[in-house]
């Protein structure tokens, strides 16, 4: 039995779906098929029911994944301990990151590249994860990390901003057939007992997501999670469910979809992905590597650069 195993079993059940939970913690399907296959074997006990429609613990896979949940938590404390204890000890800068952020290994190569070309200045990098954005911000005020990449909606005065992608609205995609589907615009009241798909359980703009869910008095109802376009058009079109996205990038999967409505929210909500920093704290070190990140953000991913704030 491995703690793997034990993750590729929680995901599957969370999420009904071998599919589903491969793209939940980005693995392939065959993959994580065979690794719930290894730990059913070597424990010698069915854990999962797979029929044409996904998959179901078996009455004895239910009591699994309540202990199972328990062994993951603790390891992740464990986790933390270390790298905690690494941070402790490390004299670079720290970096934290929501869920499994897609930039992690970007700011690392970026990391490399600026010990590359200024070598009497190289600049070693620690990675923190954190659950979500407000435990995030926490750390960043009370100085446990350096600075934070993170989705965000509202501009707190203490805190600096290095924009890495413009502000852009949020809009709902939803089914055409939709009653919704004959406004104009949606509020947020409006959204809740949809039913959404989103990127991931951990990733960065899902939890920002929930968290504005959250503020307007509802949990988002995530019954889907996936990050191929077609399949998020394929459920859009048919109306199994609806995304919430940036106005920036929904016209990716409206490149995919038949018959989708786009909606902007009303109030507007404006989304930008920055590198934030502590304003009391922020040393000329830290500015200067940030500055060179941005640059890099842009020429190597193509993300939109803007202009680092004043």
């Amino acid at each position: 039995m491995t703690t793997d195993y034990l993750k590729y079993f929680i995901a599957a059940c969370d999420c009904g779906s071998i599919q589903e939970a491969s793209k939940k913690l980005f693995i392939s399907a065959q993959g994580l098929g065979q690794g719930i296959q290894k730990l059913e074997r070597s424990l010698g006990v069915q854990l999962l029911t797979r029929t044409q429609y996904g998959v179901r613990p078996t009455q004895f896979g239910e009591e699994f994944y309540s202990q199972a949940r328990v062994v993951c938590d603790e390891l992740l404390r464990l986790e933390n301990m270390v790298e905690e204890y690494k941070l402790r000890s490390s004299s670079g800068l720290t970096i934290g990151v929501v869920g499994k952020s897609n930039f992690g290994s970007v700011i690392l190569a970026c990391a490399k590249a600026y010990a590359e070309e200024f070598p009497d200045r190289p600049q070693s990098i620690v990675l923190r994860s954190f659950s979500d954005g407000l435990e995030l911000l926490e750390q960043l005020r009370s100085g446990g990390i350096d600075a934070g990449l993170l989705f965000h909606s509202r501009r707190f005065p203490d805190l600096k901003y290095y924009t890495i992608s413009y502000y852009s609205r949020l809009m709902l995609l939803t089914c055409a057939d939709s009653p919704l589907a004959r406004q104009d615009s949606v509020t947020m009241q409006q959204l809740r007992g949809l039913r959404y798909i989103a990127a991931g359980e951990y990733d960065p703009f899902t939890s920002l997501i929930n968290h504005i869910c959250l503020d307007a008095g509802f949990q988002p109802n995530n019954v889907f999670f996936s990050n191929e376009n077609n399949a998020i058009a394929n459920l859009i079109d048919c109306g199994a469910a609806s995304i919430l996205l940036r106005e920036s990038y929904y016209h990716v999967i409206t490149h995919f979809t038949k018959n989708t409505r786009v909606l902007p929210i009303t109030p507007e909500i404006h989304i930008a992905n920055s590198f934030i920093t502590n304003k009391s704290s922020e040393t000329p070190e830290l500015r200067q590597f940030l500055r060179y990140m941005i640059d890099y953000f842009g020429r190597i991913i193509g993300v939109g650069a803007n202009s680092l704030s004043k």
